[in-house]
């Protein structure tokens, strides 16, 4: 269950991700969603990327005013002890866990880049690859699909990775 507050308003996605981007979308809460294909051509009820800012621009309202402890992102439980649950994280979360971490820990800085096997829909990959190179203004270069020995050198060797991030 997800709240109506807390549903999407605009929907990315590329051209080999639509279907099970549909499949996603026929939540009631999400019927409103601007869908917006990030490829050149875009299939029917999607707006290519390019030219995404009239189709979502009735529904992006003011900011909210917030806090450090004001909800800021959910993330699901594994469902270890029943069905997967959503636990809130406030605004404040990630950047303690880049404090205490990322900078105290690693002295992660500008001249860094990180490699990080988990994704970012999982605490361990939204910290490593989102809230750290945020907070310290290193890069991160996401490996797309399978994390595979093959796909996880080469980004290592394209990007110079200086931090490599794995399970």
């Amino acid at each position: 269950y997800i709240h109506r507050e807390w549903a999407a308003n605009v929907f990315f996605a590329d051209a080999s991700s639509i279907a099970a981007a549909e499949i996603a979308l026929r939540q009631p809460y999400l019927s409103a969603v601007s869908k917006i294909c990030v490829d050149d051509v875009a299939p029917a009820g999607w707006t290519v990327g390019g030219d995404f800012a009239p189709a979502v621009s009735s529904t992006f309202v003011e900011p909210e005013s917030t806090t450090p402890t004001t909800d800021c992102f959910i993330l699901y439980s594994s469902g270890s002890t029943g069905k997967p649950k959503g636990c809130v994280h406030q605004h404040k979360d990630l950047v303690y866990l880049a404090v205490l971490y990322g900078e105290n820990i690693l002295k992660l800085n500008d001249t860094d880049v990180i490699v990080s096997i988990g994704k970012l829909f999982f605490a361990y990959g939204i910290c490593n690859s989102l809230g750290f190179p945020l907070w310290s203004g290193c890069s991160v270069e996401l490996i797309e699909g399978r994390a595979t020995a093959e796909a996880i050198l080469r980004a290592i060797e394209r990007s110079k990775a200086t931090i490599y991030f794995t399970l």
